[in-house]
């Protein structure tokens, strides 16, 4: 894979973070949790398939097995570990199985199977270029006051935006954020130097991020678990970089849009997010699904996290490609450390969407440069 960091502290944190990640879902989750969230959210039928009413069922004696005269010995413990089958002589052999062969395994092979994409708008990257050298981050392109305040998105509100970015770096540790300082990172802090203005202005706030400082901050991808043909989501554009699969052991996956969040300004509604590891992917999504809900519960983070599960389930057992897709709530996110150059061992394919061609006649010719340039392959799709 590309292996170049973003920055020795980039690097630093990483190490340290996927030590804690796995510290985290390896001793505090267990298997019946999982059940627990299936059985609560009726996801039976996507976690099981055939074999549904049989795990339920199953489960249901477990239970009652659990809350009845059944002396302790008799009682059997899903113990923590068990989600990777540290102690299967401990749990009911029957169920762990279950969830093993139908749940664990499926969505780990999802992981392995499926691509890494970034999508983008074709007409950015070639309309009037042969596209770039690597794929950057806002921040690598806006270093001082002056580039921060040109051509400000409403939508992608720079404070906000910041604020997201150090909340997922955060995490669900009570010392995420001395881990992120002390690994050195520079993060984003801005504030917004004119609220009243029709169209705000933003300074760097923090004093060491000053005019002209470097920010490490980490690129976004996502993990095309339906296996769409115009990337994880449109929402973000057409074209797909399909990023190589070296990415997938140094990323950090969340569960929907790590956005959306703190969008709403108030600490009141923001919920942890949950980060997973590849060594942990195959439960571990699904209880960081649930977490987050359960730090922010509504009627709407309800129904998004039931359809992301669903939706994650499905994809892992049916292993059929789904329709594009522009929600964000169903998105799993891969935060990566390393650089995303324009090299084949980095980008494994470049898919152009033809729509995005319409208007730009240049972009087909700069697409050959790029192949020659680069080596990387460029398809064309609907």
């Amino acid at each position: 894979m590309c292996n170049q960091w973003r920055s020795n502290a980039a690097q630093t944190f990483l190490s340290g973070r996927l030590t804690q990640i796995d510290g985290y879902w390896g001793g505090e989750q267990v298997i019946r949790q999982l059940f627990e969230m299936i059985s609560d959210w009726d996801l039976w039928g996507a976690a099981f398939g055939p074999r549904a009413p049989k795990a339920q069922k199953r489960w249901t004696e477990f239970l009652a097995m659990r809350t009845g005269e059944a002396s302790k010995s008799e009682k059997v413990r899903l113990t923590a570990g068990a989600i990777l089958g540290k102690s299967e002589q401990s749990i009911n052999k029957e169920l762990f199985s279950y969830m093993k062969e139908d749940v664990i395994h499926p969505l780990d092979a999802l992981l392995k199977t499926t691509p890494l994409t970034i999508n983008f708008n074709a007409e950015s990257w070639f309309g009037s270029q042969a596209g770039f050298d690597e794929y950057i981050t806002a921040w690598d392109r806006r270093k001082t006051n002056d580039a921060l305040n040109l051509n400000p998105d409403r939508k992608n509100p720079s404070d906000i935006r910041a604020k997201a970015d150090r909340w997922a770096l955060y995490g669900q540790f009570n010392d995420g954020k001395a881990n992120v300082i002390n690994s050195g990172l520079r993060t984003p802090h801005v504030k917004v130097a004119d609220k009243e203005a029709h169209t705000p202005t933003y300074n760097y706030s923090h004093e060491k991020h000053k005019d002209g400082a470097p920010i490490d901050s980490q690129v976004f991808a996502a993990l095309n678990y339906g296996r769409r043909l115009h990337g994880a989501s449109t929402q973000y554009g057409w074209s797909v970089f399909e990023l190589a699969d070296g990415y997938k052991k140094s990323a950090i996956y969340f569960a929907m849009d790590t956005f959306t969040p703190v969008y709403g300004k108030q600490k009141a509604q923001r919920s942890k997010l949950y980060q997973v590891n590849s060594g942990y992917f195959g439960g571990a999504i699904l209880l960081a699904i649930k977490s987050q809900y359960q730090g922010n519960q509504s009627a709407v983070n309800l129904t998004h996290s039931k359809h992301l599960a669903t939706d994650l389930l499905e994809a892992a057992r049916v292993k059929a490609p789904k329709p594009d897709n522009s929600d964000t709530h169903l998105l799993i996110e891969a935060h990566l450390f390393n650089r995303v150059l324009m090299k084949p061992d980095c980008v494994s394919k470049v898919k152009i969407s033809k729509k995005e061609c319409v208007g730009s006649p240049m972009l087909r010719n700069n697409t050959l440069l790029f192949t020659r340039r680069t080596g990387i392959p460029v398809e064309f799709i609907d």
